[in-house]
């Protein structure tokens, strides 16, 4: 095990269970339902099922606090709680929230059952400093639903104080099918903005007959744009993507104050080793790959540019736009196919809405909210919020269009698990060669990956928490068996496969000891009693238990445990032809990797 693993990891709850805990409030966020989410650090009052267990995330219920009982970080708090385990991948390749959470230290999801109680109140100087950050976001927040309509209150909220939970699910996705969703999670290009601002306004204010020539006009404004960063570190919430965004500041700020280039590919290099060390599992995050990639392609695109000095020789409005222009594309060709393996996604027109609302967002609507958020204190910011107020119902309306213009094309078929791979591969080649030939690889992997890089769609989906499956009748085409249901696996499983499967038709014969459904010349059993298999054995293709029945097939016919599904997680299956024309089926589930310490152990 890693050291990594050692120090963060944690044991997941097995099993569902209920019960009273203890435990120290690490961190909190107000939902836009007026409940809570927390993190907890377990204290001995636990069940016995999360023995071990360093940490849970838990929601309090609105109706299970008040405002005299809203709890301070680094205060023990009380509760009686339900607990689940941490839910496996949904599908092979799919995002895996038990690794994810293991690194993090939280062993289970709860929900509150009873209100809360606060026995003691005492915190450390620390977490009363992290109890008043916390107050001033939720205080910017409030303010910003006092001026602002509610969808641009809680776009505010978002750009701000890094909360999007107010963010309504329809406009989420409107703007994420445009192509702007990175709009809203608070990262390198919001850090940028307003660091940015603050030295060259520094900068510009130190040149004033005001100050002596020999201010060193450049260091302090370092000083200032450093102290800009941290200040937006902390009111933005400081999740892992801003601090990344922050640490990649901070690097090029210290390499200004020492006189050296601010942006290179070593400064890059070393931000991802320190984001490495501190937070390994984020390597397999999208953000993180986003990220990069993108900082990476623009770093090594503008130093090839800069080499060929002849092309700045242009007017400064000129050089503005197409450094715009180019940056939009630069970063949307390195990311596009990172989107698309991991949200099945990608945004036809995202160059073009970019053009519009990054500088919309970035020199009206994100300096008039935080002027806003500075002038709240004298009770000033309603004029700067009515303006950033129009400037976000412009970035809103440039959304809508561009969904409705390409909305029709953003779904990505799954791809293959070598397109990634391939892509960083390519990344690297072209930071690595210096001539016009770097661009070669890049070409080839995306003429590789657009002609070899979609992977075929299973022909049978099944659930490993519930009896749900669908199965694929025609292509593209899904039928549910016997009965339309929408939990949380179906919801994931319409993204990945492009479908609305809520709305899909049922297929099969079912009674209480099973369903039978037949797709092409399969003819399928997904059996509930032992009598089910005894009794079709022979005369299916493909048995799949719906519970725990153990129960052999005397004539072959292949099964799919539930115990497997148990182990291994949801089950994609595949019906593929050999070269007798015969059926074969290829099971491949979510899980691949059961004996890791991320996962739970049922042995």
């Amino acid at each position: 095990m890693s050291a990594s693993a050692l120090v963060r990891g944690t044991p997941l709850l097995a099993y569902p269970t209920a019960g009273v805990i203890s435990g120290e409030v690490l961190d909190m966020e107000l939902r836009a339902d007026g409940g809570l989410r927390t993190v907890l650090l377990l204290g001995e009052a636990r069940p016995a099922a999360l023995a071990g267990v360093r940490q849970v995330r838990l929601t309090v219920q609105q109706a299970h606090m008040s405002e005299e009982s809203l709890p301070k970080i680094g205060a023990v708090m009380r509760v009686r709680a339900r607990f689940i385990p941490v839910p496996k991948p949904t599908y092979p390749g799919g995002y895996d929230p038990q690794f994810h959470s293991f690194f993090q230290g939280i062993g289970a999801y709860g929900t509150s059952l009873d209100p809360i109680e606060l026995p003691r109140d005492e915190t450390s100087l620390w977490a009363d400093i992290r109890t008043g950050i916390f107050e001033l976001r939720m205080g910017i927040a409030e303010r910003f639903h006092r001026a602002m309509s509610a969808p641009n209150a809680a776009i505010a909220r978002a750009l701000i104080i890094g909360d999007q939970s107010a963010i309504a699910p329809a406009l989420r996705d409107k703007i994420a099918v445009s192509g702007l969703a990175h709009l809203l999670a608070i990262s390198g290009l919001h850090l940028s903005l307003v660091a940015g601002g603050v030295f060259f306004g520094t900068r510009v204010a130190l040149a004033l007959p005001l100050f002596p020539a020999a201010t060193p006009a450049k260091s302090i404004a370092a000083f200032a744009a450093m102290a800009a960063a941290l200040f937006y570190l902390g009111l933005s919430g400081a999740n892992i993507a801003t601090q990344r965004a922050t640490i990649m500041l901070m690097v090029a700020l210290i390499a200004v104050l020492l006189g050296r280039r601010a942006i290179t590919l070593r400064n890059v290099a070393l931000v991802c080793l320190v984001m490495i060390l501190l937070y390994p599992n984020e390597v397999f995050k999208p953000g993180f790959q986003l990220s990069f990639a993108a900082v990476a392609a623009l770093v090594g695109v503008y130093e090839w540019i800069k080499a060929q000095r002849q092309i700045w020789q242009a007017p400064v409005w000129a050089r503005f736009f197409a450094g715009l222009s180019l940056t939009s594309l630069v970063a949307g060709m390195a990311t596009a196919p990172i989107a698309a393996v991991h949200f099945s996604q990608f945004a036809p027109f995202g160059l073009f809405a970019n053009l519009i609302a990054v500088p919309l967002v970035g020199f009206l609507v994100l300096p008039a909210l935080i002027l806003s958020a500075l002038l709240m204190p004298f009770g000033l910011e309603v004029p700067l919020l009515i303006v950033a107020g129009w400037g976000i119902d412009q970035v809103v309306t440039i959304a809508q269009f561009f969904t409705q213009l390409g909305g029709e094309w953003t779904y990505v078929s799954p791809l293959h698990f070598w397109v990634l791979p391939m892509c960083g591969l390519a990344l690297m080649l072209f930071l690595l060669i210096s001539r016009a030939w770097r661009f070669l690889p890049p070409l080839v992997a995306a003429l590789v990956i657009g002609l070899f890089g979609e992977a075929p769609l299973p022909d049978l989906l099944i659930s490993d928490q519930t009896r749900s499956a669908f199965l694929q009748t025609e292509k593209g085409q899904w039928a549910q068996l016997n009965r339309i249901g929408n939990n949380f696996t179906t919801r994931v499983w319409a993204e990945w496969l492009g479908a609305d499967l809520a709305q899909q038709k049922t297929i099969g014969t079912c009674d209480r000891l099973g369903c039978v459904a037949q797709i092409g010349d399969q003819r399928l059993l997904f059996a509930r009693e032992k009598i089910a298999i005894l009794e079709d054995c022979g005369s299916v293709d493909l048995i799949v238990e719906q519970d725990y029945l153990y129960q052999d097939c005397t004539f072959g016919s292949p099964i799919v445990r539930k115990w497997d599904m148990r182990q291994f997680g949801a089950a994609a299956i595949y019906f593929k032809r050999d070269a007798h024309d015969t059926t074969r089926f290829e099971v491949r589930h979510a899980v691949r990797d059961a004996n890791r310490p991320w996962r739970i152990s049922y042995n």
